[in-house]
């Protein structure tokens, strides 16, 4: 995973004003408990007898309700959404480039990533020139380039939705 130097000064700014280090993009999870009363409410009907029931004059222990709620920061489903996009296009463009330079054939899944894979290293199709071995591999350089560039694309959108989905900090005055 990679961290960024802005989750590296929000844990930092955190510690120093005293806040628990999170991450501002990570879910937050709030776990609440409320006790209530046994008592019985008034107009209720009174709860079925059963063996085990106990006698008139017990007390009965209070019942306890949880709730547990995760609290998801705005731009959370849309950074996982970039990685999730980021990874496809850097897996076929990937495998694209191994298929090529193993000599697979164009059928089935191959064929899949042969035609992913070109429509995405197209706009880098011009920049190198191929390399074809003496057996008929290709070296297709633009699949490499266009994980490159990709890549870095995809980790600049992440630091951009960050940034503008970020909490703000806001000073803490103590007194002392």
């Amino acid at each position: 995973m990679l961290v960024s130097l802005y989750d590296i000064m929000a844990a930092r700014v955190g510690s120093l004003a005293g806040l628990p280090e999170v991450s501002a993009m990570e879910p937050l999870i709030v776990d609440h408990q409320e006790v209530e009363a046994a008592e019985p409410r008034p107009g209720a009907a009174p709860p079925p007898a059963s063996p085990a029931a106990p006698s008139p004059g017990a007390t009965v222990p209070p019942r306890v309700r949880s709730t547990h709620t995760a609290v998801i920061p705005a731009g959370y489903r849309m950074v996982e959404t970039v990685w999730l996009c980021l990874g496809f296009v850097l897996a076929v463009l990937t495998l694209d480039f191994i298929f090529r330079a193993a000599g697979a054939h164009d059928t089935g899944f191959a064929s899949f990533v042969y035609s992913v894979g070109s429509a995405l290293a197209h706009p880098f199709s011009g920049i190198f020139t191929q390399t074809v071995t003496g057996d008929g591999h290709v070296y297709q350089w633009a699949d490499l380039l266009a994980v490159a560039v990709y890549g870095l694309a995809g980790v600049g959108a992440v630091v951009a939705v960050r940034i503008l989905t970020s909490r703000r900090m806001t000073s803490i005055e103590t007194t002392s």
